[in-house]
């Protein structure tokens, strides 16, 4: 929570901050490394983050491209995660603007192959729909100032046009929009190249038709759209010379701004120039207007100038610096004294140093040049330029004066002030030094007081877990003898009487016979418990995986099914062995694998009185699984009880001559062999067992038994002779 109120602090500094000292050099600095420092905390989140690269990518867009391209590529990557569509738009325009401005085809490839891919994914449906199809066709159109000849770029254009052709054809309403600017784009601009006459007022129908159905588009994807358009629809009209429909095409290329401007999301941005969308729109108005009536034109320019005017604090600088290079180069050849009188502002601006980030300085001085000589004022025209002249000599010597400047008071310091600085210094580390100390062995004291409580806390619940695990082996172990000694009384009590009795003459031979089978029935249970107890013992012993073999696991399946029906002797039960015409041998182990069909045979033989004993065998190559099924008609296991019967020594009743193993000892050769077994819940006549094992798991297996078991064995696997 302190962090939180850490963070709405520094951004309202920040902001504060902005608004009293962004125009200077200082204040400017001062926020940039405040939002940095945001930006490498690592407690901030990410949303935040976002919203700390929004700022910074619009306060340093004008200084450092290569530092507000990082910006944007961080922006993009953390709004990719976080799903935030504006942040994400954002970031897109202003990569693909940066980097087309450099114009290498490479990154215009890997802008097309990365970041309009992850846009059309992540943009599809929100309020930026359609923005990565313009931004395509604005890489597209810049493709073609790649090249340098002429015959080159009109190779590029025809290639180009053809390709949005094709586009406008689409069921897509914004390749459709797209492909119908760009047709005519391209067209205006071959004739450009050939030098042939109203080249764009040509395909003005285009454009208009382009403009309807962007009329339609969100207000993100509607603007960039008009952008593109822009200058396309000015020289069209300026070739046709109609200037009514020029002014009416900025009004409404002004509504589509003044909607893009009043997103909720545009308040994000705290630091963008928003006066930049609309400067060069007023611009082309106010010339159109200057055609038809010059008074309807000073006013539209007055109102202008009185809007812009009418902010307050640092905003109020940076509209009028704007105003006043528009009007310069507005008024240059309409009204001189309005043109020197901009000119004279904004010099005054920037010789005061409120307009540090107004890059045509030069050129301002020179127009101011151009205008007094224009005047008549031959002799303010000549000192404009020397003025010009002395300005650009200036720029140049003061980046030389202030890097002298930093090296002479990095190295020219006076020496008592040396000294002086020299003892605060040592001071300062020899307080450092004794802080530092007690500050260590105060953590060191806390972290030993941590690490004791913590081993303490590590011992006690290893112990606990330890008396936990004791208690648990002791029940299980008593339940073991008691199940054990239960079920091995019962049939030794078999053995040990019929024995003595069949040893008596007097005992007819049919009664001995009967006696005899209930003798080997005995010996044959005890058989069965023994080995059921020693397969379980040894398989949970097992440390190492199981050793596999290619095996024919169908004739598993029949001798296992053949030996229960001969032992079995209920006439009432139909065994059934339901088994592919084809079965694909696999790697398992055959001890264990007969031991798993022996054991969910028997189970469900001892269980079943009448009815039917099926095992079916299917393989499922799309999962790559072989499943197993043994179903019965016996009578059933009760729902709430399905799961428990995989537990060691669970038995449902009491009076089955049974230890409870069975199906334990099943879940344990499965899991060895990377397979699940469960009970089929939707199977209501019965019990059904059902098992799958991973195909591919099991040749993992064999490669990782050969390795255990000796690296030649590899060589005669991959050989196929394992």
């Amino acid at each position: 929570m302190k962090k939180i109120k850490y963070i709405f602090f520094l951004l309202l500094m920040i902001s504060i901050s902005g608004s009293a000292l962004l125009y200077g050099n200082q204040g400017h600095t001062f926020m940039i490394d405040s939002l940095r420092h945001l930006l490498n905390d690592p407690s901030v989140s990410k949303q935040d983050k976002i919203d700390v690269l929004l700022s910074l990518n619009d306060l340093t867009e004008n200084e450092n491209a290569d530092q507000s391209l990082k910006y944007s590529r961080q922006m993009f990557e953390y709004a990719k995660e976080t799903g935030d569509h504006f942040a994400l738009t954002t970031a897109l325009s202003a990569i693909v603007i940066r980097n087309v401005r450099s114009n290498v085809i490479e990154r215009y490839d890997s802008l097309k192959s990365y970041y309009l891919p992850v846009a059309d994914e992540l943009l599809k449906g929100s309020s930026s729909d359609g923005i990565s199809t313009v931004l395509r066709a604005f890489l597209d159109f810049n493709r073609i100032f790649v090249n340098v000849d002429v015959n080159s770029r009109l190779s590029e254009c025809g290639k180009v046009r053809r390709k949005y052709e094709k586009k406008r054809q689409s069921g897509d309403v914004y390749k459709q929009a797209v492909g119908l600017y760009m047709v005519g784009q391209t067209c205006a601009m071959e004739k450009s190249f050939r030098n042939e006459e109203n080249a764009y007022a040509s395909q003005l129908e285009l454009f208009n038709k382009s403009l309807a159905m962007a009329d339609t588009f969100p207000p993100v994807t509607r603007r960039m759209i008009y952008a593109a358009m822009y200058q396309a629809v000015i020289n069209a009209y300026m070739q046709m010379q109609d200037y009514h429909k020029l002014i009416q095409f900025t009004d409404r290329y002004l509504k589509v701004l003044d909607d893009y401007c009043m997103q909720e999301d545009m308040k994000r941005r705290k630091f963008m120039y928003t006066e930049n969308l609309y400067i060069r729109v007023y611009t082309a108005k106010i010339k159109a207007e200057l055609r038809i009536d010059e008074k309807l034109a000073y006013k539209t320019y007055e109102d202008y100038k009185t809007y812009l005017f009418s902010q307050e604090g640092s905003k109020l600088i940076k509209n009028k610096i704007f105003f006043y290079g528009m009007s310069c180069k507005l008024m240059e050849n309409i009204n001189n004294a309005e043109a020197l009188a901009s000119c004279d502002s904004l010099i005054s601006l920037i010789e005061s140093g409120k307009a540090s980030f107004y890059k045509p300085v030069l050129e301002t001085y020179a127009l101011r040049a151009r205008i007094l000589a224009r005047m008549g004022r031959y002799e303010d025209s000549y000192y404009a330029y020397f003025r010009n002249k002395a300005v650009s000599d200036s720029i140049y010597l003061a980046d030389y004066k202030y890097r002298l400047e930093r090296i002479r008071h990095q190295s020219g310091v006076d020496k008592l002030e040396m000294e002086r600085i020299q003892n605060i210094k040592q001071n300062a580390k020899s307080e450092y030094i004794i802080s530092f100390i007690l500050l260590a062995v105060i953590l060191l004291i806390v972290v030993y007081l941590l690490y004791s409580l913590y081993k303490t806390y590590k011992i006690n619940k290893k112990l606990l877990l330890h008396i936990k695990e004791v208690q648990r082996s002791e029940k299980e172990k008593i339940r073991f003898i008691n199940s054990v000694s239960h079920e091995v009384r019962t049939p030794l009590n078999v053995i040990v009487g019929f024995t003595s009795v069949i040893a008596e003459d007097t005992i007819p031979y049919d009664e001995k016979m009967e006696y005899r089978e209930l003798i080997n029935k005995g010996r044959r249970s005890l058989n069965e418990l023994f080995a059921n107890l020693l397969d379980t013992a040894n398989i949970n012993r097992m440390l190492d995986e199981l050793s596999m073999e290619l095996t024919d696991v169908s004739e598993i399946c029949e001798k296992e099914m053949l030996l229960l029906k001969y032992n079995s002797r209920k006439g009432n039960i139909e065994y059934v062995l339901d088994m592919p015409e084809t079965v694909p041998n696999l790697y398992t182990n055959r001890q264990y694998f007969s031991i798993l069909i022996k054991e969910l045979l028997n189970n469900a033989n001892r269980f079943t009185e009448a009815g039917v004993i099926e095992l079916r065998c299917r393989c499922d190559i799309a999962n790559n699984m072989m499943e197993f099924s043994v179903a019965d008609t016996g009578c059933g296991i009760p729902k709430n009880k399905q799961k428990i019967v995989f537990n060691k020594f669970t038995k449902l009743s009491e009076f089955t001559t049974v230890c409870g193993n069975g199906l334990y000892l099943c879940q344990l050769i499965v899991k060895k062999h990377r397979g699940v077994i469960r009970i089929d819940e939707n199977y209501t006549i019965g019990v059904k067992v059902i098992f799958s094992i991973p195909l591919a798991s099991l040749h993992i297996n064999l490669i990782y038994s050969s390795l255990r078991r000796g690296g030649g064995q590899i060589i005669n696997f991959f050989n196929g002779s394992v």
